[in-house]
């Protein structure tokens, strides 16, 4: 598993600490202004959603599905009604449906392309 890791690490060394320090940057921000972890937790799904899509992994369209789920209930808890909406009616589905069409073509944890 650290030999994959490693691997992806350094393939992807310039995404890995882009995503190093937004992380980072999210987490101080968040502590500066006092934020809540349901505001705090989506965003750091976000960035895992981010590496999985980099690396053509199928399961991005599923974790990033529950993280719509995560995002609406944010929503909700800020008085952003529409937003919230908008995510579990239309980012939600969109997301589970993208899931099962690449899971269709799959390839361990990858999804095969095709090429025009």
């Amino acid at each position: 598993m650290w030999k994959g890791f490693l691997g992806f690490f350094k393939k992807n060394l310039v995404l890995c600490i882009l995503e190093i320090i937004t992380f980072i940057s999210i987490l101080v921000t968040g502590i500066i202004f006092k934020q809540s972890a349901l505001r705090i937790i989506p965003l750091c799904i976000s960035l895992l959603v981010m590496l999985l899509q980099a690396n053509v992994n199928r399961y991005t369209f599923l974790l990033g599905g529950l993280n719509a789920v995560l995002y609406a209930i944010a929503y909700f808890t800020m008085g952003l009604y529409s937003q919230a909406i908008y995510s579990l009616v239309f980012s939600f589905p969109l997301q589970i449906i993208s899931f099962i069409n690449w899971n269709r073509k799959k390839d361990g944890s990858s999804t095969k392309l095709l090429k025009m």
